[in-house]
C-alpha cells in the first residue's frame, strides 16, 4: 500500500532505508497528512545527518501540496520542479542536492505562503 506522499509524488520511496516513517519521526500529524503551518521548515544545520535532510525533504512535500493548488503557474512550474529535484536527491541520497533543493522550495513554498 503505497503512502500518501508516494501518491501525491511518484518516485518517492516512503519506506526507503532510514526514512520508513519520516513523517512520523519529523513529528508531523499522520492522519491528515499536512505540516504544520505559520513557520517555515528550515534545512537541519548539519547536513552530514540523512534521517534529518529526509525528514525536512517529507515535511516540504507534506507542505508543498496544498500550496500547489492556489500557485500561480509560474511558481507552479518552479515547485514541480523542485520536488522532481528533491525526489531525485532522495532516490540517489545526494545531500548536497537534498540540501540545496529544499532551501529552495522551503523560500518559494514560505513565499506562495505570505500571498
Amino acid at each position: 500500500m503505497k503512502t500518501q506522499v508516494e501518491e501525491e509524488f511518484p518516485g518517492v520511496d516512503a519506506a526507503a532505508p532510514e526514512s520508513s516513517d519520516r513523517a512520523v519521526l519529523a513529528g508531523l500529524p499522520t492522519g491528515e497528512g499536512e505540516a504544520p503551518r505559520g513557520t517555515p521548515v528550515s534545512p537541519p544545520a548539519d547536513a552530514s545527518d540523512w534521517p534529518s535532510l529526509a525528514q525536512n525533504a517529507e515535511a516540504l512535500f507534506l507542505r508543498s501540496r496544498p500550496l500547489l493548488e492556489r500557485m500561480h503557474a509560474e511558481d507552479k512550474e518552479e515547485a514541480t520542479e523542485l520536488i522532481g529535484r528533491l525526489t531525485a536527491a532522495l532516490d540517489t541520497r545526494d545531500r548536497t542536492l537534498l540540501r540545496e533543493t529544499s532551501e529552495k522550495l522551503n523560500e518559494l513554498l514560505f513565499f506562495v505562503a505570505g500571498r
